[in-house]
């Protein structure tokens, strides 16, 4: 099949699909080099509350050259919304028939999607994404978990003795009380650092001293 559409001037693409908007990228050095940079700006975006995505749908497709959508290999950011970080496509997805594979996503702000999505991209490892969903699972489950990028992190120390002390343990109780500890310990680094994370409202971490200071409170949507 693939011969044919070759030989009858079809292109293949990749085909992003969310409920709000779809993007296509060819398989060129133009489309190749686009696709790259709207990944890395999911990728940087991951959890902003202007990141309405919850869903993505992954398509590989086949595209006339002659017919090819002029939106192809183009996106847009909204700097000027504080809603969505991205501006509507041109793309009619609904219109494009040949598709080879099909992969639906959840895009939802976890730190297992999060992973699992970019898993095959390069990451920086002071990419602040990746700092926001190591310091979530934390959170959420007591657990730390092992990546190599982690170590680059500013407040990493902070983890490392209770860290050592979790997996050293026997007893399960201390195992209880220490993953009690590593949730508020990044919780509490959450608020400090300023994190933006869509779907969540915390107050700033601030002690009296500082609150008498009001450049020294950040203005934190969590």
């Amino acid at each position: 099949m693939r011969d044919v559409l070759l030989h009858n001037n079809f292109l293949d693409c990749e085909l992003i699909e969310s409920p709000q908007s779809s993007w296509l990228f060819t398989d060129t050095d133009s489309g190749i080099k686009q696709m790259s940079a709207f990944y890395a700006l999911l990728n940087k975006h991951f959890f902003d509350p202007r990141m309405d995505i919850d869903r993505l749908t992954i398509s590989t497709v086949w595209v006339d050259r002659n017919n090819m959508p002029r939106q192809a290999n183009k996106f847009t950011v909204d700097d000027s919304s504080k809603d969505h970080l991205l501006l509507a496509n041109a793309i009619e997805a609904e219109k494009i028939p040949i598709r080879e594979k099909s992969v639906e996503h959840d895009f939802s702000p976890y730190p297992e999607n999060y992973w699992r999505f970019f898993s095959e991209y390069p990451n920086d490892p002071l990419n602040r994404s990746d700092e926001i969903a190591w310091l979530l699972f934390a959170e959420s489950t007591g657990i730390i978990v092992e990546k190599d990028e982690y170590h680059d992190y500013s407040y990493i120390d902070r983890f490392e003795n209770l860290k050592e002390r979790q997996y050293k343990t026997s007893y399960i109780d201390e195992k209880m009380e220490i993953e009690k500890q590593l949730k508020t310990l990044a919780g509490e680094i959450l608020r400090q650092e300023g994190f933006v994370i869509r779907g969540r409202e915390l107050e700033p971490a601030v002690s009296i001293d500082e609150n008498l200071i009001p450049e020294n409170r950040p203005c934190i949507h969590l």
